[in-house]
């Protein structure tokens, strides 16, 4: 028994992992990801080129200088540095990370908690 309680403590403290349907953890590459077939998608990788078709439920970029393209999304989470993303049909963008530029049309809602994000209206 005494062994079962830190087993226990250590799984309920532990960093949840990533329920992502697709995980990018590579840099440099270029990727195209259906959204009809992977709807989470999570981009960890650096100096990425990412462009999805169709609606994702969630994106999450928490890597940095990755260039993303989401032609819709229920909700894209910006954790990264230094990324640029231009987002068509999105519903929700909450940024954390820093000196991120974001293109978003007018029904997005923005969250912004980080510094030095450029967050502006497509034209």
């Amino acid at each position: 028994m005494k062994r079962f309680i830190p087993c226990v403590l250590i799984a309920l403290l532990a960093p949840s992992v990533s329920r992502a349907d697709r995980v990018i953890t590579s840099s440099k590459i270029t990727v195209a990801i259906d959204c009809g077939k992977e709807p989470v998608v999570q981009i960890v990788g650096n100096k990425n080129t990412v462009r999805t078709s169709g609606t994702c439920s969630d994106v999450i970029v928490d890597g940095n200088d990755n260039r993303v393209t989401v032609a819709g999304a229920a909700h894209v989470g910006l954790r990264g540095n230094h990324n640029t993303l231009d987002l068509a049909a999105v519903d929700a963008l909450d940024v954390m990370g820093n000196n991120n530029s974001v293109q978003r049309t007018a029904r997005t809602k923005v969250s912004d908690l980080g510094t030095g994000n450029t967050i502006s209206l497509k034209k």
